[in-house]
């Protein structure tokens, strides 16, 4: 991530250093294991690429430069910790991370319609939704099954942009804003 105090023409973006890396990877990890135990989905039946998650943390970097530059965004703010949790669902969803066994995937795809990958997505968005509100009773009523089926559907079988994929946590993010007001 560049110095915000930087001009248009000094500009040349620079990868994220190695702790950086490491700690989106832990990052990562975490979400991984309280989905599985949220999910009640065994954590040895599936895994992820690394390198994958190394490129959703190098788009995710990219972002926030972006963001810094041109919207002056402040690093901690709701909007841009939701912005960053809709890119990073996006990325999920497009590079596909997870793995599982053919047994499992055909299990889960049974029950869910989809692969890991979409049902972790709604999972991240869930987890940072929580994480804004303690008023739980209200946000759960907002994510009901068929709520969370929606979601699932349109990860998997539409067209997501980036753009859109910020518009829609967001547009979560406003209504239990107004919800909780």
């Amino acid at each position: 991530m560049r110095s915000p105090k930087i001009n248009e023409r000094e500009f040349v973006y620079q990868l994220p250093d190695k702790k950086s890396f490491d700690n989106f990877q832990t990052l990562f990890g975490n979400y991984l294991n309280k989905f599985s135990r949220d999910i009640k989905i065994a954590r040895s039946s599936f895994a992820h690429y690394e390198v994958l998650v190394d490129e959703i943390c190098k788009q995710l970097d990219k972002r926030k430069d972006y963001n810094l530059y041109f919207h002056h965004d402040k690093k901690n703010s709701d909007s841009v910790r939701t912005k960053e949790t809709a890119l990073m669902c996006y990325w999920i969803i497009k590079y596909k991370p997870l793995f599982q066994s053919n047994d499992d995937t055909s299990a889960l795809f049974k029950k869910w319609n989809c692969t890991i990958n979409e049902l972790f997505a709604v999972y991240v968005i869930k987890t940072w939704i929580y994480e804004i509100y303690s008023k739980k009773g209200r946000i759960e009523r907002f994510f009901t099954e068929d709520n969370d089926k929606e979601m699932i559907y349109n990860f998997m079988h539409r067209e997501i942009s980036k753009e859109s994929m910020i518009m829609y946590v967001n547009s979560i993010y406003n209504a239990l804003t107004k919800i909780n007001d």
